[in-house]
């Protein structure tokens, strides 16, 4: 849906204004199986006005799938039991182990950003989410560098790509 909506704003920026071309998408867009919100659709004509023309939509960062490599590895390689035997943790009953993974994926107290849902998040030491990681849904994979950034809209966040440490 994200990718439509880009694309609706290129293909309808030369012809209406971005007042049509946002009440048009808005329109087209309802009933589409996920809720779409002005910001988003707003940042699409945006972006959309600073797209040259003929000018592509960036690579994928994942390569092309090679089918062939694929196929060697699901008849050579191993099943579901193979990965739990070369597993180096067994995880013998349904207990979550939220606080244990994020203790060894992020060892020390460093800042987190953390959310309930993709729009509630905070960045806060890790031993302030002590207890509470399980309840969540979304974690950025990278410590962050600080407890807030700046957005590529120029709005102060918990979560942007400016507060992000190194992955």
């Amino acid at each position: 849906v994200h990718s439509w909506i880009f694309s609706a704003a290129c293909k309808l920026k030369p012809h209406v204004s971005e007042q049509t071309a946002f009440d048009l998408i808005s329109a087209h867009s309802a009933g589409c199986g996920r809720r779409t919100d002005q910001r988003e659709i707003w940042d699409a004509i945006h972006n959309a006005s600073n797209n040259k023309l003929g000018a592509s939509l960036a690579t994928p960062k994942w390569p092309k799938v090679n089918n062939e490599q694929v196929e060697a590895i699901t008849v050579n390689g191993g099943g579901l039991a193979d990965l739990w035997e070369a597993s180096p943790m067994r995880f013998e009953d349904n207990v979550p182990k939220t606080e244990l993974l994020i203790d060894l994926l992020f060892p020390g107290n460093p800042l987190l950003c953390v959310g309930h849902a993709i729009k509630r998040f905070e960045t806060k030491p890790r031993e302030a989410w002590r207890g509470k990681l399980t309840d969540m849904q979304f974690v950025v994979p990278s410590p962050m560098s600080s407890d807030r950034g700046i957005t590529q809209r120029g709005k102060p966040s918990a979560r942007t790509k400016d507060n992000t440490g190194p992955r």
